[in-house]
């Protein structure tokens, strides 16, 4: 009934996401959270600025070098700021150029703004064993980051 439920909501709710460059988890919600312990999850605010346009969606990174995104396809996106917000293990070392600088003695990126060689680049979501847990983590780091940014800015 959950599966139902959930595969229901979703398509009624997010409509027919591949049309923006997202590809939808192959099984019901419900399956996928018992089978992998990870929660599916689109954000609502995030999936309404991919439909507006004012977020572009790009698949397939390589790696990352100093201000640039390499793609598989062979094109590079110059950015500004690149935020790492991957997932519970994203293996950050595998791609990021010099990656493994970046991690703790649990081998999560910290803190959540990159310095020297990977000024520019945020991480959050990651360091998830602070006091008020993973939400928690994710709500202060992102102040921090938009934080930083700002004063970038200025």
């Amino acid at each position: 009934m959950g599966d139902k439920l959930g595969n229901t909501i979703r398509k009624v709710y997010f409509g027919n996401i591949r049309k923006h460059g997202l590809e939808p988890i192959p099984v019901p919600p419900v399956i996928h959270l018992r089978d992998t312990g990870k929660t599916p999850v689109i954000d609502i605010g995030t999936m309404k600025a991919i439909k507006q346009g004012k977020i572009k969606v790009k698949r397939g990174i390589q790696h990352f070098s100093a201000n640039k995104v390499h793609f598989k396809d062979g094109t590079k996106q110059t950015t500004d700021h690149i935020v790492m917000a991957t997932g519970y293990r994203a293996k950050i070392e595998d791609f990021l150029e010099r990656g493994t600088e970046v991690l703790d003695d649990y081998g999560l990126p910290c803190p959540p703004i990159g310095t020297g060689f990977h000024k520019g680049i945020y991480f959050n979501g990651f360091d998830n064993y602070k006091l008020g847990g993973a939400l928690g983590t994710i709500f202060n780091d992102s102040a921090t980051i938009v934080e930083d940014i700002k004063n970038e800015a200025i």
